[in-house]
């Protein structure tokens, strides 16, 4: 929390109480589960939320941009690394993409967020043509 926000004791007591043990009820069809108390993550809906978020992943930006990528880090757990890339520069970006996911993965951890491999996806867009993977795309065998 110090390291997040930077601010004195007492105002750290402050937003401590205001992110831990929030209750939360998981409503399916018409069935309202009982509280769960959460632990960790941002206030979803709060005034704060947005800002607490990218105090909270300004650390993942940093190691993004030490791999010379764009990205977009979205609330609801979306993200997006991009760069420009030519037939000549496949490899050596692939190469800087799966470096900065495996870097971003321990800090991730760390800081209680979770990499979801499943969910990671690399497409390649190829001028007018259509989308092609790194393991498809006819300019990666060459």
């Amino acid at each position: 929390m110090q390291k997040l926000f930077g601010i004195g004791d007492k105002s750290l007591e402050g937003f401590s109480c205001y992110l831990r043990d929030r209750p939360q009820h998981d409503l399916i069809n018409d069935s309202l589960s009982p509280p769960t108390n959460l632990q960790f993550g941002v206030p979803q809906g709060s005034v704060l939320g947005p800002y607490i978020f990218t105090m909270y992943t300004e650390h993942l930006s940093n190691i993004v941009t030490t791999f010379c990528l764009s990205h977009h880090l979205y609330v609801d757990d979306y993200s997006q690394l991009y760069s420009p890339i030519s037939s000549k520069s496949i490899e050596e970006t692939k190469e800087r993409i799966a470096a900065c996911i495996d870097t971003v993965k321990t800090p991730m951890t760390n800081n209680k967020l979770k990499f979801n491999e499943d969910k990671t996806e690399l497409i390649v867009f190829k001028g007018q043509e259509r989308a092609c993977s790194l393991t498809n795309c006819p300019s990666a065998n060459q």
